[in-house]
């Protein structure tokens, strides 16, 4: 434990920096010399992503197989290019996310110091994201998560730095980073408009300045929605597609409307979905043989509107499943990430369906017979994930942080969390939150220091007056 906030009781950025990069290097190398197999840098998604990369490589567009593409976005692909380009996609893009990792532990940093004006509450965060196990785990995998996580905490640097210095060129970098991040994953769509009610309420907590930070806010919105609606233009334009991602409806069907269908029928989960991806799949071979090919944003819009049929003539079944994966993305562990990544779970062995069909207690039960390794696993990254949030948590028990600043890193957690619900929500949908958690961590235990050090000090008070009163005259 630090005695005090001078610079020598406190680590460096540097030092900070430097253990998050062996942390991230470290775990690759590791897992490759343990396995011998490149295949567990990939995951079910790299191949989308890959594909979309070899396009823009190649031929400058966006699509797969000559068709332009409307279920991914661009942000990860751009990333994937120089490693396509050069031949080796896999070792390029590692080496380019274990950067990014590293540049996420310094904006960490950075954002705890803005929000306290504390270096050992910084210090503290950057560590807590220097070893948190998602944020390190997924450096190694190509997946949009750690591109997502940089993106998402260079916008809130930027949108702290503006809530402090009221720049309005801040602002616009914040807009243009969030905007980027949307590109990235578009569960961030709708964060523009939560950061300008944000924004709003900000300005009208001052007494001067009122209505231009209020068009100020407006400015932001207006930058942001811009940025992400030249994609929707270009998506209605190329296919007849007039949303940003067709994700959403893929994940609303396949998963949402599915696990509704299998808990409403009495049957499994993974059941359920094998029969609507058999009936999808024949609908299209059918229509390929009468020769009317159905369009993309024809086939996605009947796939979303089906879905909602489904889901909103169940709401109670809904509303529980939603929560119960609420839950998961909070709480699952991520252990299963870990032991895919060392060759000791192979995908898709069900566990997702098990959880739907039985909920996490349950199935987390049966482990502890059936899979004491992965029993043991989730248990030692539970108890890590319970220290994490736990230091989060204190945060808001009082301290420096607070306010406005305190409240767009807490809304920003909040959102990813109740928007990442559903049947499809795992462990993996937590990576972009655990940077904010951890600046909340490094606030709360500063707050907890500073506390003992009161107490301590009280405590030297009162023995010292004990002292005094004890002693002979």
């Amino acid at each position: 434990m630090w005695q005090s906030d001078s610079p020598r009781h406190i680590p460096s950025t540097a030092a900070i920096l430097c253990a998050a990069l062996c942390a991230r290097a470290l775990l690759p190398l590791i897992a490759y010399t343990w396995t011998r197999d490149a295949r567990i840098f990939e995951a079910p998604d790299t191949a989308s992503y890959r594909a979309c990369a070899e396009a823009l490589a190649t031929s400058g567009s966006f699509s797969i197989g000559g068709i332009p593409e409307i279920v991914r976005t661009p942000g990860y692909p751009v990333l994937l290019v120089p490693g396509v380009a050069l031949g080796h996609v896999t070792s390029v893009t590692v080496w380019l996310q274990i950067i990014l990792g590293c540049v996420t532990v310094w904006l960490v940093y950075r954002v705890a110091f803005i929000l306290t004006g504390s270096r050992w509450a910084a210090a503290a965060s950057g560590l807590l994201c220097a070893f948190e196990p998602l944020s390190v785990l997924y450096c190694s995998l190509l997946l949009a998560e750690t591109l997502f996580a940089a993106a998402l905490m260079l916008f809130l640097f930027l949108f702290l730095i503006y809530l402090k210095r009221g720049r309005i060129r801040h602002l616009i970098a914040a807009a243009c980073a969030l905007a980027g991040s949307v590109y990235v994953r578009p569960i961030a769509y709708w964060i523009p408009f939560v950061m300008t009610l944000l924004l709003v309420a900000a300005a009208c907590g001052r007494r001067e300045g009122r209505g231009k930070d209020t068009l100020s806010a407006f400015e932001f919105l207006c930058i942001c929605a811009a940025l992400i609606g030249v994609w929707q233009v270009r998506n209605y334009l190329d296919t007849g597609y007039g949303g940003f991602s067709a994700i959403g409806d893929i994940n609303l069907y396949f998963y949402h409307a599915a696990s509704v269908s299998a808990a409403e029928k009495g049957e499994s989960y993974y059941a359920v979905r094998r029969r609507m991806e058999y009936d999808e799949a024949a609908r299209l071979r059918e229509a390929g043989r009468q020769g009317v090919q159905e369009p993309q944003a024809a086939r996605f819009s009947r796939m979303a509107r089906e879905a909602r049929e489904i889901v909103l003539a169940h709401p109670a079944t809904s509303a529980a499943h939603y929560a119960r994966g609420v839950a998961r993305t909070m709480f699952d562990p991520g252990a299963v990430d870990y032991l895919k990544f060392f060759g000791r779970y192979r995908e898709g062995s069900g566990l997702l369906g098990e959880i739907i069909d039985r909920g996490l207690v349950g199935t987390v039960c049966g482990l502890a017979r059936v899979r004491p390794a992965l029993f043991l696993s989730n248990l030692i990254l539970g108890l890590v994930l319970i220290v994490y949030l736990g230091s989060a948590l204190s945060a808001f028990a009082g301290g420096p942080a607070r306010g406005i600043p305190l409240a767009a890193v807490a809304v920003t957690a909040l959102y990813l969390i109740f928007l990442s619900g559903g049947a499809n929500a795992l462990g993996r949908f937590r990576h972009p939150v655990m940077p904010l958690v951890c600046v909340l961590g490094g606030c709360g235990l500063e707050r907890m220091w500073r506390a003992g050090d009161r107490r301590t000090a009280r405590a030297g008070r009162v023995c010292h007056r004990v002292s005094d009163d004890t002693r002979p005259s």
